[in-house]
């Protein structure tokens, strides 16, 4: 997968999810959990691939600790991880209400195209009424 398709896949999960993957324990950021919910990176992890050990690890961890899953996020240098982890954290210390901002800022900063064509300005913000940023520029 290459960062573009990374980040859409992401997108399109915690936007339909609407729900941060909590472990049992109310507090700690699951891959997966018990309710089936999944985090940013839980998201992308093949079924086959994934271990319930790696719940206690962050992603660079995770990564070392499996070989395929650096093939199936190819992953060539830190630059590659620290992108997994940077999306994670929309995930992990963002709320729900403000995905979507963060995604978009987050699209803004990698030059990536959203599948969402509403305008959004260079920080993220939706419509003018909550940008005092400038103009809303055109993402199409």
């Amino acid at each position: 997968m290459n960062r573009q398709d990374i980040y859409n896949k992401v997108r399109k999960h915690l936007l339909t999810q609407q729900e941060q993957s909590f472990c049992d324990d109310g507090e700690t950021c699951a891959y997966r959990n018990s309710k089936g919910l999944k985090c940013a990176i839980g998201a992308l992890i093949p079924d086959e691939l994934y271990s319930v050990s790696w719940e206690t690890m962050g992603i660079a961890e995770v990564l070392i600790s499996n070989k395929r899953l650096l093939v199936h996020f190819e992953v060539e240098c830190d630059a590659d991880v620290d992108f997994l982890e940077s999306l994670q954290n929309v995930h992990d210390t963002q709320s729900p209400m403000v995905w979507e901002h963060e995604l978009n800022a987050f699209a803004y900063r990698y030059g990536f195209e959203v599948e969402d064509p509403t305008p959004w300005c260079s920080y993220g913000h939706r419509t003018e009424a909550d940008c005092d940023c400038g103009p809303i520029a055109d993402n199409n």
